[in-house]
């Protein structure tokens, strides 16, 4: 299997569905996957990356551990299923994204729940002045680490840094609305 494609009337990928399949190097899930399993997907070395519709709400511990090859994990983005409801929250399980050692973007630590509508890792607010008076966005190269036990409410910012990282210490809980950022 090369191009794996979900169908999407299939709502649960199970624990080690397709642990250990090397060739998978494209993952497509259908809409209405609602849960992935424990090491579903565990030493798919190939895999490079990975959309995960909204309506997933638990990703297994392990689930994409010792993907070597994968560089971007990102979680909603189907209008299919944007009606998911403002208590809806992702569990991510323990080591579920360990040695993915190119996933350098956005760090999660383990027993992490984010709320719905948070958005993790996108650009900073950098804006140089140009002598024409108009602006130039000034690219942010860096990433955003969340800790171990950490909780993000619903519709949370928290952005990337110019440089460095944006770090969520252990034990965090932030508020609905917040915007996270330096």
């Amino acid at each position: 299997i090369e191009r794996l494609v979900i169908p999407g009337n299939i709502t649960s990928i199970g624990k080690n569905a397709f642990a250990g399949c090397n060739n998978i190097d494209s993952l497509t899930m259908g809409d209405y996957v609602m849960s992935i399993g424990e090491g579903a997907f565990l030493y798919c070395s190939s895999l490079t990356s990975v959309t995960i519709p909204v309506g997933v709400t638990s990703i297994g511990s392990y689930a994409f551990a010792d993907c070597a090859e994968l560089t971007a994990v990102m979680i909603g983005g189907s209008a299919a299923r944007a009606t998911r409801s403002a208590e809806s929250t992702v569990t991510i399980g323990s080591g579920a994204f360990s040695n993915c050692t190119n996933l350098t973007q956005v760090v999660i630590g383990d027993n992490v729940i984010i709320h719905a509508n948070a958005v993790i890792g996108s650009d900073g607010f950098g804006f140089a002045p140009l002598e024409d008076g108009t602006w130039k966005k000034i690219e942010h190269t860096g990433n955003v680490i969340i800790e171990d036990d950490v909780e993000i409410g619903a519709n949370v910012c928290v952005d990337k840094s110019q440089m460095g990282s944006t770090i969520i210490r252990k034990g965090a809980k932030i508020d609905n609305l917040c915007q996270i950022a330096h």
